[in-house]
Parts: C-alpha cells; sequence; structure tokens
C-alpha cells in the first residue's frame, strides 16, 4: 500500500513541488518565475529578427516561448531599446493555461 501511495499519488494530486529558479538557455532566452504562476521570458532581438509586423511579431515571440515551454497564453510583451533606439530584446510575459 505504500508503494502504491508513493507511486499513484503525484498522479492524482498536483504537489505544486516545481523548482522556482531562472532557467538559463544557450539560445538567448531567459526565463523566470514569479510567485503568482508568471512565467517571464527575456528574448534577444536577434532571436526573433527584425522588420516584422506587430501581428508576425506576437506570433513570432508566441512560437519561440512555446518552444522552449510548451503550451502557455501570452499576456503581454515590451521591447528594451539600447540608447540609440534599437531594439536589444523582448520581455514577454505568459502562463499556463488552467
Amino acid at each position: 500500500l505504500i508503494l502504491a501511495f508513493i507511486f499513484v499519488s503525484p498522479i492524482l494530486i498536483n504537489y505544486h513541488d516545481r523548482p522556482q529558479e531562472t532557467l538559463t538557455s544557450s539560445n538567448g532566452v531567459v526565463v523566470k518565475t514569479s510567485g503568482t504562476g508568471v512565467l517571464v521570458y527575456e528574448i534577444g532581438a536577434e532571436e526573433i529578427g527584425v522588420g516584422t509586423g506587430a501581428a508576425a511579431l506576437k506570433t513570432k515571440l508566441l512560437d519561440r516561448i512555446q518552444a522552449i515551454s510548451g503550451r502557455v497564453e501570452m499576456d503581454r510583451y515590451s521591447e528594451r531599446r539600447d540608447a540609440s533606439g534599437r531594439v536589444t530584446d523582448y520581455r514577454v510575459w505568459a502562463h499556463r493555461p488552467e
């Protein structure tokens, strides 16, 4: 019975035991989690490309973060610029659908 509990209970009970840490990857994307379950992605502008419209940019950002984290819903995004006004990276807020 103890072994059955150990192996079956994680399937039936959500223990919310995921680590809350910053994940970095070699592909220029940084993933951070907030205490409210929101995932914050920092994506380099070179990962997305230049010259895209607003709708295409949103699609590319969503595709990029879903390739890393699976199915998520994007809440919003913002551009970060350097002193000359060039976009250096994007910050994307997303959450997992319930």
